[in-house]
């Protein structure tokens, strides 16, 4: 019992890393930005997500502009395959992004579709208060972008 427990924790994990892998924005994740001083990250997963009708949130804010750019650098690039994209640029840099990035794996896409979205946000061009941040937010999910939305808006 016990070893099946650990084989089914092992196999979660490694479904929630399979599903960023093929995206730029996977090394923002688990490289060097995220663990630089100036990056925070929030990760959520497991029964925490559920409750909010999530099955993975990872979200990655920085305010050193150096890794801004590489941040929104990963984000066009994946962002240029998305299913289905809504960005705004001010001043020629991304100011806002959302993109669904479609079906985490298409071979279960029938019965137990899980989607995955993108976000990124840039406050340095926003004129607002806090400046100098920018963040990106990952999630997978069985509901629809509107769903979605809605929770970033919250």
């Amino acid at each position: 019992m016990k070893r099946t427990i650990i084989i089914i924790i092992l196999t979660l994990g490694t479904l929630a890393m399979r599903a960023q892998s093929g995206l730029n924005v996977n090394a923002l994740f688990d490289g060097q930005i995220k663990q630089s001083p100036s990056a925070t990250e929030i990760l959520v997963e497991g029964s925490k997500a559920k409750e909010i009708g999530l099955d993975l949130y990872r979200s990655l804010t920085v305010t050193d502009l150096a890794q801004a750019r590489v941040i929104e650098t990963a984000v066009i690039h994946d962002g240029a395959k998305a299913k289905s994209k809504e960005v705004e640029y001010r001043a020629g840099k991304l100011y806002y992004g959302f993109y669904e990035l479609g079906v985490v794996n298409p071979q279960t896409a029938e019965k137990h579709a899980h989607f995955r979205y993108m976000f990124y946000l840039n406050r340095s061009l926003a004129n607002q208060k806090p400046q100098n941040r920018v963040t990106i937010i990952y999630m997978e999910s069985r509901h629809d972008a509107a769903y979605i939305k809605r929770l970033i808006k919250k």
